[in-house]
């Protein structure tokens, strides 16, 4: 069987993300005093020394899903100017809502990708969007 170049992106992806939850879960790694800052601002911080677990594992979806595009952090922009900063998202809509839309697939715009998310990462992501809304 051959695979093409998305299949092989998309499996490379699953893996990070399953190592992640993987080191987390069996606390392989010690537990680090601040989240990882997001990708595309080295000034973001997160203004808090701890996020729990769930928070955490939000972060890192939407670092990996939407930081290219959208601001993940507290301070940084975004990317893509039109793309909303997810710590405004809270001004148009309660965050809370949103796992069905994370869960059945997300598009808001033509530009953008669809996503599709499980229940418990639908969960982690919301947790770290209201973690957002309120700093």
């Amino acid at each position: 069987m051959r695979l093409g170049f998305p299949t092989i992106i998309v499996g490379s992806l699953l893996l990070a993300v399953v190592g992640f939850f993987l080191t987390q879960k069996l606390s392989l790694l010690p537990p680090s005093p601040t989240p990882p800052l997001s990708q595309n601002s080295s000034s973001d911080s997160l203004n808090t020394p701890h996020l729990s677990i769930q928070q955490q594992q939000g972060f890192a979806l939407i670092t990996s899903y939407c930081a290219d595009c959208h601001a993940v952090g507290t301070t940084d922009n975004s990317l893509y100017p039109p793309a909303p900063r997810f710590r405004d998202l809270h001004e148009r809509f309660d965050v809370t809502f949103l796992e069905e839309a994370l869960v059945e697939g997300l598009v808001a715009h033509p530009d953008m990708p669809e996503f599709e998310f499980d229940v418990d990462q639908a969960g982690a992501i919301i947790q770290y969007l209201v973690f957002l809304q309120n700093q």
